[in-house]
């Protein structure tokens, strides 16, 4: 989205670039986000009743619809609209339990070499299997070729994530499965989920071998067009699934948690934009490979244990609505921009007083997902951004 700022200045408009990506110095204050007393603690949440979005009596239950500006128009679905306290949390990185993820895992996959490297532990197997955990985040494979399956999996299916553009697939066909049901009650043990925290599956596809195989096949015969084949199988870039996998089909699956119904962030939505470079966001990931003979590959990261720290009232989605308003009346847009998605949803706040990068809090953020539609030789061009508020303080995640 091709955005700029304008400020009246001496008679005349000063017209500056405003990129979602540019990267400030200003440094992230902790206190910025502290609640008290359950109100709303910063000056942009105090929304005037003139200021605050209008809606009709024709308006949809979990819908808003509302113009932005010229450009950019409010016609979305709202998730968790009717949360009306919210806690805030503090996190530590999640330490996983060996005994579990040994008995899940390697329960007959020959005999383990068990090491550590700094915070992580990594469990090898004489059959070729491979774990590694700590931080909060644990990678499982059943050989080192089954990230092959993954890379042919999401070229299929989930190309645009690689491009942080959100696709859920229709679950109908995979979510009665009770393969599915196995991997939630696995994935329950292994990350310890407490009280009020749930899964809830993202997105889920069926894959047959002859797609991927095929795939492989045409990956190989471009590879040995360009002469770079024999290359990138010494370099172990290129290996034959066939030689590890010999299912029929598998499912990909991909998980998010919620916590009292609210989700933590996750990697299959817009990219979050701040302008500190050093500020960490860490997203919640949990994606898995399964075939009938069992997980084949599991990817987790950002798993916290949490302790709660204070309760807040959060503001209604009229009022960020605002908040978006006042934020693009300041900017100038090319590019027709649809709001087709609005949810609440807690993001990982970084503690700016340590050094530790997994260390700081999950606190509710209103989100707007963005979809710019641009026209290029008559060919549409579709893009996804997001805009985040806090939920209490009001505050613009991008600049707080």
């Amino acid at each position: 989205m091709k955005r700029y700022k304008q400020w009246m200045l001496a008679g005349y408009l000063i017209v500056s670039v405003i990129s979602f990506t540019a990267c400030g110095t200003q440094e992230q204050d902790s206190s910025s986000n502290s609640v008290q007393n359950g109100t709303m603690a910063n000056d942009n949440a105090n929304i005037n009743e003139s200021e605050r979005t209008n809606t009709s009596e024709s308006q949809k239950p979990n819908h808003l619809s509302m113009n932005v500006t010229d450009h950019m128009v409010i016609d979305a679905d709202i998730e968790n609209e009717t949360v009306g306290q919210s806690m805030i949390y503090q996190t530590l990185p999640k330490e996983f339990d060996l005994d579990k993820v040994k008995q899940l895992f390697f329960s007959d996959n020959g005999e383990l070499n068990i090491s550590k490297n700094g915070q992580s532990t990594i469990i090898e197997s004489t059959n070729g299997a491979l774990l590694m955990m700590g931080d909060g985040g644990l990678t499982y494979t059943i050989s080192e070729n089954i990230w092959d399956l993954e890379k042919y999996i999401k070229q299929a299916y989930y190309s645009e994530l690689d491009y942080g553009t959100p696709h859920e697939q229709e679950l109908n066909a995979v979510e009665q499965e009770s393969i599915v049901q196995n991997v939630e009650k696995n994935l329950n043990e292994i990350c310890g989920l407490e009280e009020g925290e749930e899964l809830s599956l993202k997105a889920g596809v069926s894959v047959d071998t002859d797609t991927i195989l095929k795939m492989q096949e045409q990956q190989k015969e471009y590879l040995e067009n360009e002469g770079a084949y024999q290359g990138e199988v010494e370099c172990g870039l290129f290996n034959e699934l066939g030689k590890d996998w010999e299912a029929n089909e598998c499912y990909y699956l991909s998980f998010i948690i919620k916590k009292n119904g609210i989700p933590l962030t996750n990697s299959n939505e817009p990219s979050i934009s701040k302008r500190d470079e050093n500020a960490i966001t860490e997203k919640t990931n949990l994606e898995v490979i399964v075939d009938e003979n069992g997980i084949q590959l599991l990817y987790i990261t950002g798993i916290f244990d949490l302790k709660e720290t204070s309760e807040a009232k959060i503001m209604s989605v009229q009022d960020a609505a605002s908040l978006l308003k006042k934020k693009y009346n300041l900017e100038i847009i090319t590019g027709d921009c649809v709001v087709d998605k609005i949810w609440l949803e807690y993001l990982f706040v970084q503690d700016s007083s340590t050094q530790e990068a997994d260390e700081g809090t999950l606190e509710p953020y209103w989100c707007f997902q963005i979809k710019e539609i641009e026209e290029y030789e008559g060919v549409e061009d579709i893009s996804y951004e997001g805009e985040r508020f806090h939920a209490v303080t009001g505050e613009d995640f991008e600049y707080e």
